[in-house]
């Protein structure tokens, strides 16, 4: 089976912050290079974006270290968050558990496919390998029900499973305020982790997908 047949073109994952001008287009831009393929499509959005603004001048930096593309970062325009793109989100990691809940707000149903960032890497590597082939398998051929089916697994990981003692530990910390050099350094060092983490669960849906 190849991997059109897995993926489609119709599975869609969107990251949210608050301005879109540093942790969700960088995770973005992250994410989009790592499904290089251009079978899963990747965007991101703002809850308050400011009008006219791009990434911030040490996020194209932080992109530049990655060896991510320098003309989408140049490119990269701030998009206001709306309930049709939740609607439309297979996925949603939040760079905060703020993010998380607006989008949430927007859209009710998006409870069990909105994630933050780190909250989705620490949940997804719970998720037991037979597990996920049984949903993987009962979803069908739709690639789009595929990947719904995956998420409602680490969504049911996070009901049976204690919250971490300190709640800010999915959140990624955010620069904005600072635009400090080690902030931003500790940003990506948080959400990086985090979204390989995110690549290697799509990974193992591939996979499974691959056995059925």
């Amino acid at each position: 089976m190849v991997a059109t047949e897995i993926w489609g073109s119709m599975v869609e994952v969107l990251v949210v912050c608050t301005a879109n001008m540093i942790r969700s287009p960088l995770a973005e831009l992250y994410l989009r290079d790592k499904f290089a393929d251009g079978l899963i499509t990747v965007r991101s959005a703002g809850t308050h974006p400011a009008p006219g603004d791009g990434m911030t001048r040490r996020a194209r930096d932080a992109a530049t270290s990655l060896g991510l593309s320098m003309t989408d970062a140049e490119s990269h325009r701030p998009q206001l968050l709306t309930r049709e793109m939740v609607e439309q989100a297979d996925l949603i990691l939040g760079a905060s558990r703020i993010h998380r809940s607006a989008c949430v707000r927007m859209d009710l149903s998006a409870l069990g496919r909105a994630f933050t960032i780190r909250e989705f890497a620490r949940l997804s590597a719970l998720v037991d390998d037979n597990a996920l082939q049984r949903a993987v398998d009962r979803a069908g051929e739709d690639p789009s029900a595929r990947v719904r089916a995956a998420t409602d697994l680490v969504r049911e990981v996070r009901g049976t499973t204690d919250p971490p003692g300190d709640p800010t530990v999915d959140d990624v910390f955010d620069p904005e305020l600072s635009r400090r050099r080690a902030h931003y350094a500790r940003a990506v060092a948080e959400m990086i982790p985090a979204l390989d983490a995110a690549v290697a669960y799509a990974n193992r849906v591939r996979e499974a997908s691959l056995v059925r």
